[in-house]
């Protein structure tokens, strides 16, 4: 199982020659949940109901994870300083149910240090998946000038006398 946090691989073990562990990274309980938003319309004078799909909210992820080795320390600080800022991260998984998810949120971190063993922290996260917000309606250009070339050049083709059509009887 691969996951990425904003290029952070956070499942993988590093080993030395002799196959001593220099860091471990693991990930446990992994769960992902996401809803479809659906609003039910009563339709009067009708036995049946009309379902609306509102589309579907954002998938939350949350996980454990531990990490050992001489420089985790920094890689939770990177994570932690993110989850502090707020920002948008690019996500990579294959997480069933999360594999389409780009980029996250950070909506809560927890990180445990272990007492008895140098540099190895227990963590639990929770990621949020960041959906684009829709771009803001253009407006567009302004038609006034053209309506007041098209009324001005109406106005001249219809400036000539209007003559009625004669007819028979008419008096005129």
């Amino acid at each position: 199982m691969d996951i990425e946090l904003d290029g952070i691989p956070l499942n993988k073990t590093e080993q030395n020659q002799t196959g001593g562990k220099l860091e471990v990274r693991n990930i446990s309980n992994i769960s992902t949940s996401d809803r479809r938003e659906m609003v039910e319309h009563d339709i009067p004078g009708m036995e049946g109901n009309v379902f609306q799909n509102l589309g579907r909210s954002p998938v939350n992820i949350s996980f454990d994870g531990i990490l050992q080795g001489k420089s985790v320390k920094s890689i939770l600080e990177t994570i932690r300083s993110k989850f502090k800022q707020g920002i948008p991260l690019p996500f990579n998984s294959n997480i069933s149910g999360a594999a389409d998810v780009t980029k996250v949120l950070i909506d809560d971190l927890r990180i445990m240090e272990i007492g008895g063993v140098s540099n190895r922290y227990n963590y639990s996260i929770v990621l949020r998946e960041y959906k684009e917000p829709p771009p803001e309606p253009t407006i567009p250009p302004s038609q006034d000038e053209k309506a007041k070339e098209w009324g001005e050049k109406t106005a001249e083709e219809s400036s000539g006398i209007y003559q009625l059509p004669y007819r028979k009887g008419s008096g005129f």
